[in-house]
């Protein structure tokens, strides 16, 4: 009889099917022999189910609060579940029910996936000295801890005093089965961002504002993908009324689900701009670099590092600063790069079949 894997995230929908919330159950049924369910309230109709994670099974909770669905579903499934998956430091929800869960099976294995971000880092570094307390003695009954990036890995394991996994996201191996022969030949003189438009998060203005101050001393076009904020769309408006020729120069294609269209853009694109103000991992440089982009992040990229420490393709800027943003994209556009350099990097490191690989040996450690 095969083992139960089991994600309780109640807020799944059928987007995050093909993030490390569907991923990770999906390929720990297919390559590693579990059977695995999410468990969701049902947030719309999914897709994904018949396509990209065939064989995920997905479970539904009654709609009502949050934290009582996740604890009467412990409740009454604890004993029948082998591995118990949820996501974010949260006392009142993750961490209670991965508690209640060991209570109730002492054999079956916790598994809590960060998904943190400096930002909500900050805020945990910061709590009192009971909160901290709780934190610790909450996490001792929870098997493994991962988190996206090393340094953050490392700033918990100082909170909680115990051992926090190195476990990236990752892409489907179906994706990289796609890549072209030769990347080197598709790739135009374009920068590239993927990503909600306009959010504080994003800080893509930070961006334009960069391009803009160095749109005469290049010849190469910024592509900005994703849906756009009401006050982005007025924004951009603005600076093409302020600058004219940005217009030939900027193109803003709005949200684009059809992932072969979304490759495509990869495909043709040179370098990825993230200027985030926070991200916990971002899978769309993952993306990037599975179809030979560089990348240039945001330091408050929380796995920056990480990527950099795997070649020279990846450039790290300080968040906000705009100068030095426009700096680095000058001087990486006047670079050249070997783009099937990159994607093979990505194949080494961030396939979910290989990084999955990692969680079912630390799930069999525990056991």
């Amino acid at each position: 009889m095969s083992k139960q894997f089991v994600t309780l995230f109640p807020y799944t929908y059928n987007v995050n099917l093909t993030k490390d919330v569907g991923c990770i159950p999906y390929i720990m049924h297919k390559v590693y022999g579990y059977t695995s369910t999410i468990v969701s309230f049902k947030n719309g109709e999914y897709e994904y189910l018949n396509s990209y994670v065939k064989g995920l099974k997905l479970k539904f909770l009654r709609k009502e609060n949050e934290r009582i669905a996740g604890i009467k579903y412990v409740l009454k499934n604890a004993k029948s579940i082998d591995v118990l998956n949820m996501y974010h430091m949260s006392v009142g929800k993750s961490l209670l029910c991965l508690c209640l869960y060991k209570l109730l099976n002492k054999q079956g294995v916790s598994y809590l996936k960060m998904d943190l971000d400096f930002k909500t880092l900050d805020i945990i570094e910061n709590y009192n000295f009971f909160k901290k307390i709780v934190l610790r003695l909450m996490s001792k009954n929870i098997d493994i801890i991962s988190s996206e990036s090393t340094v953050i890995a490392r700033r918990v394991e100082n909170i909680l005093g115990r051992k926090v996994e190195y476990i990236p996201n990752g892409v489907l191996e179906y994706d990289s089965m796609s890549m072209e022969t030769d990347l080197n030949k598709k790739k135009q003189n374009m920068f590239l961002t993927v990503g909600r438009l306009g959010t504080e998060q994003k800080a893509t203005e930070f961006l334009v504002e960069a391009f803009i101050n160095i749109k005469d001393k290049t010849k190469w076009n910024l592509c900005l993908v994703g849906k756009c904020e009401e006050a982005f769309i007025h924004y951009m408006n603005q600076k093409f009324k302020d600058y004219p020729d940005l217009k030939n120069r900027i193109n803003i294609t709005g949200e684009i689900i059809d992932k072969n269209k979304l490759t495509e853009i990869y495909k043709l694109s040179n370098i990825m701009v993230l200027p985030s103000k926070y991200e916990s991992f971002a899978l769309v440089n993952v993306e990037a670099m599975l179809n030979g982009c560089r990348l240039l992040l945001s330091d408050q990229v929380s796995p920056a590092e990480d990527f950099k420490q795997l070649g020279d393709f990846c450039q790290i800027v300080e968040y906000g600063n705009i100068t030095q943003l426009a700096e680095k994209m000058l001087n990486m556009s006047q670079c050249e790069y070997d783009a099937n350099k990159i994607a093979n990097v990505a194949v080494d490191n961030f396939l979910w079949t290989k990084i999955c690989g990692k969680l079912d040996e630390l799930i069999l450690k525990c056991k």
